[in-house]
């Protein structure tokens, strides 16, 4: 039992002292030994020390969700704009669809001299103007949306 005691304190002892030698290191060779230096060298109790240093790191993390919040903010107003760009070029495709549909309409309508071929020209010119008016619309808003956030769209 005395042999185990004595190894175990022997351990023991090697940890603390291999411990204590990483602690001196760390303690004068880096910005950290400075800090504890200048904190243990401030006349106040070690439990306003302890105090102190709680809320400071209490401090430090309202920061950080302050920071993140207002992160969160940023990207969620990037994604509005971007889904802005992406209705916008939909129309512009719907645009050239009904563009397309007219002229071929107009073809035909002039070809046949049909009143049916002439109302669907009539319906595709409504519905270009229709999409045009939008894409018109949702330019004007990005543009005073983005020119709030300090952006520049084309």
């Amino acid at each position: 039992m005395s042999e185990l005691r004595s190894t175990t304190s022997r351990a023991d002892a090697g940890a603390r002292g291999s411990g204590d030698r990483l602690a001196a290191v760390l303690l004068r060779r880096t910005p950290l030994g400075a800090i504890v230096r200048w904190v243990a060298g401030i006349r106040a109790s070690v439990y306003a020390k302890l105090l102190v240093a709680f809320l400071l790191v209490v401090l430090l993390f309202f920061a950080m969700g302050g920071l993140s919040l207002e992160t969160i903010v940023r990207m969620s107003r990037h994604d509005e704009l971007l889904h802005e760009a992406h209705r916008r070029v939909d129309w512009s495709r719907q645009i050239q669809h009904a563009l397309a549909m007219q002229l071929n309409s107009t073809g035909m309508a002039l070809i046949l001299r049909d009143e049916t071929a002439i109302a669907s020209v009539l319906r595709e010119n409504n519905r270009f103007n229709s999409l045009l008016a939008n894409l018109e619309g949702a330019r004007r808003s990005e543009g005073s949306r983005a020119a709030e956030n300090g952006l520049y769209v084309a």
